[in-house]
């Protein structure tokens, strides 16, 4: 922020948003990672969602704002069946 010269108009706050103690009530912008892996295997969305309703401003923005997911049907029908057999 400060190489970028806007350290007198951007605030950079670090931490889990339940736990955090804001100098202004709320927000214009809220950026996060809370995809991790798939999506939704840190189970952040959560968070963000709180986030969101409890500080982010009227009209402010997200990032990222959405994510798409993709599946495809993969079939190994050898590693089905060890899986199967160290069962036993």
């Amino acid at each position: 922020v400060r190489n970028n010269g806007v350290d007198a108009t951007v605030s950079v706050v670090q931490g889990a948003v339940e736990e955090l103690d804001l100098p202004e009530k709320s927000v214009d912008i809220i950026i996060s990672e809370w995809m991790g892996y798939f999506l939704l295997r840190e189970s952040m969305l959560d968070s963000l969602l709180r986030a969101r309703d409890r500080i982010l401003k009227p009209g402010g923005c997200m990032f990222p704002s959405q994510a798409t997911m993709f599946f495809g049907i993969v079939s190994c029908e050898e590693e089905r069946v060890q899986k199967l057999q160290d069962l036993d």
